[in-house]
């Protein structure tokens, strides 16, 4: 497979080589990514399948996002984190049509990874950490964390090369990218950066009554000092 991966990136050059020398490497350029074709590539690539519609996450399902989840977050998750992550997996499943098929085949991709890399395991939620970290990262290599245009045309070289780079695009895309926003933009991922609470929610009086960070609060006899 890599051997012909290789081989069809370079016939894939050197065309595009060609064609440049011929109309001019701009012009061809140009061409390229506002055909038609490259433009429905590029959307199948990076996009969710809509038509798969939206629905509830069955318990076993969120137990296997989760074990996916937490390879990805810090390994001390704050119970916060986890309920913001849940909460998240579930309103997208729901509102937004496609994401719980792309979920579905997120965690099913990372189960036959686990099953490549590791014979003896079925599923990638049994994996110790050290394990489940290299299947993620065989998985995730190369993969841009958003869509770039400059990396078109090798990403739809990728993905009509290669049976899974597009499942390995819906599961940095549609996944990792997913828990990550959900847990650091919750109360969990706040605190790592030094807030007690979400900023712009009441944190009580003790949050606006201390000292800034550094600093001593002030004795009785400094205030009274202070006074007269």
């Amino acid at each position: 497979m890599k051997r012909r991966a290789f081989l069809g990136s370079l016939v894939a050059l050197l065309a595009a080589e060609a064609s440049a020398l011929v109309v001019g490497r701009e012009r061809l350029k140009s061409l390229y990514l506002s055909s038609a074709w490259i433009q429905r590539t590029r959307t199948r690539l990076n996009s969710v399948d809509q038509r798969t519609g939206a629905g509830s996450l069955s318990p076993d399902l969120e137990t296997r996002l989760w074990a996916v989840a937490l390879v990805l977050l810090p390994s001390q998750v704050d119970p916060r984190g986890k309920s913001a992550v849940l909460e998240h997996f579930r309103w997208r499943a729901a509102e937004s049509p496609g994401y719980r098929q792309a979920f579905i085949d997120a965690v099913e991709l990372t189960d036959q990874e686990t099953r490549r890399q590791f014979p003896t395991s079925t599923a990638f939620g049994g994996l110790p950490r050290g394990q489940a970290n290299e299947v993620l990262r065989s998985l995730l290599d190369g993969i841009p964390p958003k869509p770039r245009l400059r990396h078109v045309p090798i990403d739809v070289v990728r993905f009509w090369l290669s049976p899974t780079y597009r499942e390995r695009v819906g599961l940095r895309h549609h996944f990792v990218n997913e828990v990550l926003s959900a847990y650091y933009h919750s109360g969990a991922g706040w605190a790592l950066v030094g807030y007690d609470t979400y900023p712009g929610v009441c944190g009580g009086l003790n949050s606006y009554s201390r000292p800034p960070l550094g600093a001593s609060r002030p004795t009785a006899s400094a205030v009274e000092a202070s006074s007269t």
